[in-house]
């Protein structure tokens, strides 16, 4: 289908973003090394009179331009990153699609209440489990959420139509939704706990 397509067309051109990325940020890497080999053979060259003392302020051209290039390298790096995690959701929508899916790390265990009845026993948990095949969470309040969603269903049938309509709207936004996820996954390596900022 077409929302198939889409997801095998953005994998491949996240893959040419992610590798033109490594290069520039190879390339920034060697040249912040030669910026601050020049300001430091410079520096040592002025002190033991091998150059004029105006050497010294000659070496800021070089340091400038070491700082510079470090400013932009960080930039490049969170660009680099972002990129990581697209590539990232992109694989496992492949993966879903070719029913690979099973395979996915997260499964709701580590956020199940024990107790519940059929958690386990209807697979909604664990591994293969319903949370596993749709979680593509970006926080672990949302984490949290859709695990609430899946083992507490709406008793309103209002509801339900109201989620099954949001469903429909959000399903063809592919890149809406990824610019979404990686904003939330940015925060950190691991998935962000916003609770930890309103308690």
């Amino acid at each position: 289908g077409t929302q198939f397509g889409q997801r095998f067309a953005k994998r491949a051109a996240v893959q040419l973003s992610l590798a033109a990325a490594d290069r520039q940020g190879a390339w920034i890497a060697n040249a912040r090394v030669v910026t601050f080999l020049a300001f430091a053979l410079l520096c040592v060259a002025a002190i033991f009179d091998q150059i004029p003392r105006w050497g010294i302020w000659a070496s800021g051209v070089p340091l400038i331009a070491y700082i510079g290039l470090a400013i932009f390298h960080s930039s490049v790096i969170r660009r680099e990153q972002r990129i990581r995690i697209e590539q990232s959701l992109n694989e496992r929508g492949v993966s879903r699609i070719e029913g690979r899916w099973r395979d996915f790390q997260s499964t709701g265990a580590e956020l199940d209440r024990p107790d519940h009845l059929y958690a386990l026993d209807l697979d909604i948990v664990g591994h293969g489990s319903l949370f596993a095949r749709l979680n593509e969470t970006g926080t672990h309040a949302g984490e949290t959420l859709l695990l609430s969603w899946l083992l507490r269903p709406p008793t309103s049938s209002q509801e339900v139509v109201t989620r099954q309509r949001a469903a429909q709207e959000l399903a063809p936004m592919i890149d809406f939704r990824q610019d979404l996820i990686t904003e939330a996954r940015m925060s950190g390596a691991a998935k962000a706990n916003v609770r930890r900022f309103v308690e």
